[in-house]
């Protein structure tokens, strides 16, 4: 599946540039934000579908912080 995309070898990644095509995850405050906008309730449980977190504990906070059930 990799190969279908021509930058899956790219190693200097430029995140402002990805983000703006659309080509990044949603970071843990944006899925805060998307998750209460579409009505999920505090009480709503949450999974991290992923290795390491991207800026970590730090990014992480405002997500637990709406969602404490993850």
């Amino acid at each position: 599946m990799r190969y279908a995309f021509p930058w899956w070898r790219e190693k200097e990644i430029i995140s402002e540039e990805r983000r703006s095509q659309g080509l990044c995850p949603l970071t843990p405050e944006e899925a805060a934000l998307v998750l209460r906008a579409l009505g999920f309730g505090r009480e709503t449980q949450i999974y991290i579908a992923a290795g390491e977190i991207y800026g970590g504990e730090r990014r992480l906070a405002q997500l637990r912080a709406a969602f404490p059930q993850i």
